[in-house]
């Protein structure tokens, strides 16, 4: 199983994703976006998400982004 959040620090949704991780003692990896100067509008980026938003995860083939999303699916 692998899971990797995009997300930036400054972000609250994010934050709020990354509790859920800790409290849940999930395992994953990070992506950290500096959004000062709009990385998660990259075309790298923009190539696994298309909406641009953070934050966002991949858990194995599953792309998902928007944190009440993100936290259900943890769940």
């Amino acid at each position: 199983m692998s899971l990797t959040l995009y997300f930036s620090p400054i972000n609250q949704p994010s934050r709020a994703v990354m509790a859920l991780l800790a409290i849940g003692n999930i395992k994953y990896e990070t992506k950290a976006l500096n959004t000062y100067i709009e990385e998660e509008r990259s075309p790298e980026f923009l190539e696994i998400n298309p909406l641009g938003g953070i934050p966002f995860i991949i858990h194995d083939k599953l792309h998902l982004s928007e944190s009440n999303a993100i936290m259900v699916h943890l769940v």
